[in-house]
């Protein structure tokens, strides 16, 4: 008989809305990676534009913040080491045009840096390390662009447009880095209305290539540089896998994964690549085996749509939901 997969270790209850984005926050291993004494959290961005910092020990909100007047798209870690002092900081992207630069001092959330983007939309930003600085990607209020962001000048780096073809592949919907640290040439998957994933160099804005994979807007998308995997998500019921030549940059298909309900929010490698995860429209959380892309369990606890996910250094899972609900999950470590 099969197992039954397992409930959530705990939920987090209490947001004022819907959880759009979570990201998960070890205060103490930034300054310091060998203590024992870590400060655990959870952040949260909601619908209405609130962020909640949870207490992962107490299980309790630390803090809450009114940042954005519209739903936050997105949280990242931008913590740095100056003159041998950390700063821990965290960026926000709201839908209403703004991203807020926050400096963690004492549990306090203080806002250090303002950049305005695209409301236009409803695509994430995507974040990179180029030479100790760190580079945003965000969609632009003209049709398929992508503008790059330095945070440490505030300066537009550059600002991608896809102009090679006869007609535009319609807004940007969903963006990741490839190269994430330095030392390589950076470069940008961005997914768009057409169904199109994209590959760019963001030193030269050149496209390098692209392949039509869905035949609905590409809502979500990951890449593995270790495994040289991609997966991404859309309305209909299909996971697409794919890969990128390493000679020509390519990007291609290697399997199309149908799942039983149409519709994906989300999509993210487990940190240690063995699995990656899906959240839908249809409440549930899946997670697939990164070799042989079998699903290997259907997480079911939420009462409406799964609309973000995250994975902590010691491989929690946490899901959040337009049920106003976090989920956390031992699962596979």
């Amino acid at each position: 008989m099969a197992m039954l997969p397992p409930d959530p270790e705990y939920t987090l209850r209490g947001c004022d809305g819907p959880i759009t984005c979570l990201l998960f926050f070890d205060e103490s291993a930034v300054s310091d990676p060998d203590s024992k004494n870590c400060k655990k959290s959870l952040i949260c961005g909601t619908q209405p534009g609130s962020i909640y910092v949870w207490n992962l020990d107490t299980r309790r909100v630390q803090r809450r913040i009114e940042s954005h007047k519209s739903a936050v798209l997105g949280l990242y870690d931008l913590s740095r080491s100056v003159d041998s002092v950390v700063e821990c900081r965290v960026l926000s992207h709201g839908r209403d045009g703004v991203l807020y630069l926050w400096q963690i001092l004492n549990s306090d959330w203080i806002i250090i840096g303002t950049f305005s983007c695209c409301s236009m939309n409803f695509c994430r930003a995507a974040v990179a390390t180029v030479s100790s600085h760190f580079v945003v990607a965000v969609a632009t209020e003209e049709q398929s662009g992508i503008r790059l962001i330095e945070i440490e000048s505030g300066e537009a780096r550059k600002t991608l447009t896809p102009r090679e073809y006869n007609s535009m592949p319609g807004m940007c919907m969903a963006l990741t880095f490839i190269t994430k640290e330095s030392g390589a040439s950076l470069k940008l998957l961005a997914g768009y209305e057409d169904g199109r994933v994209a590959l760019w160099d963001c030193h030269s804005a050149t496209l390098l290539s692209s392949t039509v994979l869905h035949p609905e807007p590409v809502m979500c998308l990951d890449y593995s540089e270790q495994l040289n995997k991609g997966v991404s998500g859309s309305a209909d019921d299909n996971i697409h896998v794919w890969t990128i030549d390493k000679n020509t940059e390519a990007i291609c298909p290697v399997q199309r994964l149908q799942i039983t309900n149409p519709g994906l929010n989300c999509v993210l490698f487990r940190d240690d690549y063995k699995f990656f995860i899906s959240g839908g429209w249809d409440n549930k959380i899946r997670l697939f085996s990164t070799k042989n892309h079998k699903a290997l369990a259907v997480l079911s606890y939420h009462r409406d749509s799964v609309q973000c996910v995250a994975c902590a250094s010691d491989l929690t899972l946490a899901a959040g939901s337009k049920d106003c609900i976090i989920s956390l999950w031992n699962i596979y470590k």
